[in-house]
């Protein structure tokens, strides 16, 4: 919250205590993303409620970007991985399913080799034996997969 509020105070802008609150919780405290939202409200002048719309729309469009060249070599897969964890489908068994009902069979060895390349970029994370995906801009965007 510091750091939003700083930055946009800097920067002349005025904001109301609850904006930068629910800024910060709907983005997850993710710098990139708030500093996405300063932008949006600072430089291009936008109200607080387009400027997170702003943020989603385009932070999407950068992170499929991003994600379609790490999944191209398996582009099905982990995209059905993706949109069945962005769908609250969140264990081990439960996304194999869904993956399987979409692009067919994969062995149990591949699919937990996808699972791990894509906690080890940072797209998901495991916790209790479960998955989620830990930023919201990502999650949106995956569930357009």
């Amino acid at each position: 919250m510091d750091f939003l509020q700083q930055g946009l105070t800097e920067l002349g802008v005025k904001t109301r205590v609850s904006e930068v609150e629910e800024v910060v919780n709907i983005l997850d405290g993710v710098v990139g993303w708030l500093t996405h939202y300063g932008y949006y409200r600072a430089v291009r002048k936008l109200p607080h409620r387009k400027a997170v719309a702003k943020v989603f729309e385009v932070g999407s469009k950068l992170v499929l970007e991003e994600l379609e060249r790490l999944i191209a070599p398996s582009r099905g897969r982990y995209a059905a991985i993706l949109k069945a964890v962005a769908h609250e489908i969140t264990t081990w068994s439960d996304i194999k399913a869904f993956v399987t009902v979409r692009t067919g069979y994969v062995s149990d060895k591949r699919f937990t080799e996808l699972l791990k390349n894509l906690v080890k970029h940072g797209y998901l994370t495991k916790k209790n034996g479960r998955y989620e995906i830990p930023d919201p801009v990502v999650k949106e965007a995956c569930k357009h997969l």
